[in-house]
């Protein structure tokens, strides 16, 4: 029922004088007006008004009388009781009021919500009837989201059609639809009552695969990454594994799997793939400039499908003044009895720092296994031979090592992550070789967080923080290389402190630690798709112990950035300044700046 409330009779005579005398001079050709809801908390539910509300949304164009603002607001709640009746509140009162008497004109829509419907039954037939599948579903309908007695909302309705029919269409029934919906509002026991009727469509499976453009590389290739066989009853899931495991090869820069709108008299549905090479030769720069280090030269060349073998090389290249590295990557997809994309290294280095000078090189076998969509897993084993110079002392270092992790991703975008998590962990023993046995191991964990704050996800903030800790490592075995660094351009970059400045110190030579805690929060504002600016907070100190004690005074810093994403890499620019600045040793001011590529 609609109500129009005032508040007493000489109001009623102020309201009618103000509005003729309005109509009659017509000082303002239109009624310029606010909107002012009440009697609602739920901000889902007032969000949903506000996109739907005809008031609302014409506040820009307002009416050209009093008279025709009345019958806007009393149209609009039409509108309204449908928004609310959509979070289960059938029951609801709404009034409306005009108050001519505020510049702009207010108007009040107070909405008394009463009783939610729950949901009372929810059943789910199959036409034609006894499918097993849609009778497994009904038998336990919580596998779509539903349970008795939840809140009656007409999102998680569509959402359990939706589910119901993508579960038929991943389990052999690629053409399986909803024919009918039955609702009832049961107003007597406040319940609303659902069943679907749902089409199933014919059990389907795999046909022929027809390929129809290859990507430059081999047919046998390809159909080794197929994770189905002629004859098997379709599934969904198998053309999506067949996706990643095509686009983990990093061969193909397109990959499209379709299929026939109809089945065979056989029951057997073709499948078409198209391929899109990903190119032969890739160049790509990256260039920094750290605080401490300095200006660093840098790039990649990158060859696939290397001499028609599916294999990709890379060899990289970069070169300061403190640092100098060569290296060559290959990449080879389904090695060995395992059938696992296998990267083989060899590197060249040469490091001159302030804890100790290095030069040697190092040759690893890294097997990677994507587990499913948000896991992936790695393993292998690395072999390092150097010399280290501490304080003027060389001595030569050998060392094998099994680096083994796993990478969990469950952020909306792989390369551009703006919502979600992210967690990477590594585990990575070492063992002297041709010397005195000696045995520790390297244990990090780095965690992300993504959290927009904002619908468009243009405002979002990233916190993250890395934690890493030596298990078995004294203070006489851990050699200083291995030490654990925090600062800019580490891998623990608390940035406002130069390059592994973030710890304790000898005079101005950083010690390092068998243990480190870095932590930070960044605020990110995408004012284009590939221009942003952010603010940030790190914080990090070493430990000289096997574990952080987290009592240890932390190092921190402050500053501002921007982010430019191109097809050459990302350029970024980073400002920050040291709040616990230690004097003589901290500049008032570091700068980071240069590209990067995605990894």
């Amino acid at each position: 029922m609609i109500k129009h409330f005032v508040i007493s009779i000489f109001t009623i005579g102020l309201l009618v004088q103000t509005g003729v005398a309005k109509d009659a001079y017509n000082p303002y050709p239109t009624v310029p007006y606010k909107t002012f809801i009440f009697g609602v908390n739920d901000k889902n539910i007032v969000d949903a008004i506000s996109k739907n509300s005809t008031l609302i949304t014409k506040e820009n164009t307002p009416p050209e009388s009093i008279a025709i603002l009345k019958k806007r607001a009393e149209q609009d709640l039409i509108n309204i009781q449908k928004v609310i009746a959509s979070f289960g509140y059938y029951d609801a009162d709404f009034d409306y009021f005009v108050d001519v008497r505020t510049n702009p004109v207010t108007v009040y829509i107070k909405v008394q919500l009463n009783t939610q419907y729950k949901i009372g039954a929810f059943k789910l037939k199959s036409d034609p009837p006894n499918n097993n599948l849609v009778d497994v579903l009904g038998q336990d309908i919580k596998k779509i989201g539903i349970s008795l007695e939840m809140p009656a909302l007409k999102e998680t309705i569509q959402q359990a059609t939706i589910d119901t029919i993508n579960y038929l269409q991943k389990h052999g029934y690629p053409f399986a639809s909803l024919k009918e919906d039955r609702i009832i509002i049961d107003r007597s026991k406040k319940q609303m009552q659902v069943a679907l009727l749902i089409n199933p469509g014919p059990l389907t499976r795999f046909g022929n695969t027809i390929l129809e453009e290859n990507g430059e590389v081999t047919g046998e290739f390809i159909k080794a990454h197929l994770r189905w066989k002629k004859g098997e009853v379709y599934s969904e899931q198998k053309v999506l594994d067949t996706i990643q495991s095509l686009n983990n090869t990093r061969l193909f820069s397109e990959i499209k799997i379709t299929h026939d709108d109809r089945i065979d008299e056989n029951g057997f549905m073709n499948i078409y793939l198209k391929l899109e090479s990903a190119g032969k030769n890739t160049l790509s720069p990256e260039t920094d400039y750290i605080a401490g280090l300095g200006l660093e030269f840098g790039g990649s060349w990158e060859r696939r499908n290397l001499a028609g073998t599916n294999n990709i090389l890379k060899s990289t290249v970069r070169a300061g003044k403190h640092r100098q590295k060569l290296g060559l990557n290959l990449t080879t997809p389904d090695a060995g009895l395992l059938n696992l994309n296998l990267n083989t290294a060899l590197s060249g280095f040469k490091e001159k720092l302030r804890p100790y000078n290095k030069k040697g090189g190092s040759l690893r076998a890294i097997w990677d296994y994507p587990g499913e969509e948000h896991w992936h897993f790695y393993g292998g084993l690395e072999g390092e031979i150097y010399r280290l110079e501490v304080a003027e002392v060389a001595k030569d270092d050998r060392f094998l090592s099994i680096p083994v992790g796993v990478i969990v991703d469950y952020t909306d975008n792989v390369l551009r992550p703006r919502k979600g998590t992210k967690v990477k962990f590594d585990f990575t023993p070492y063992a002297t070789l041709f010397r005195k046995f000696q045995l520790f191991s390297h244990v990090r964990l780095k965690p992300e967080v993504f959290l927009p704050l904002l619908e468009n996800q243009s405002t979002f903030v990233r916190g993250w923080a890395n934690l890493g800790f030596s298990p078995g490592a004294g203070k006489d075995i851990l050699p200083r290389d291995k030490k654990f660094y925090a600062g800019d351009g580490t891998s623990d970059p608390v940035r406002g402190y130069a390059f592994q400045m973030a710890g304790p110190l000898t005079g101005n030579i950083p010690n390092g630690g068998r243990a480190v805690l870095s932590f930070g929060g960044e605020l990110y504002y995408d004012f284009t798709e590939d221009w942003s600016v952010l603010t940030f907070a790190d914080f990090g100190t070493t430990y000289d112990r096997q574990f952080p004690d987290f009592r240890t005074k932390l190092l921190w810093g402050v500053g501002a950035g921007m982010r430019c994403r191109t097809k050459y890499g990302t350029f970024y620019l980073d400002v920050a300044s040291p709040v616990e600045r230690r004097g003589g040793i901290d500049n008032p001011v570091e700068i980071s700046a240069g590209v990067k590529q995605p990894t």
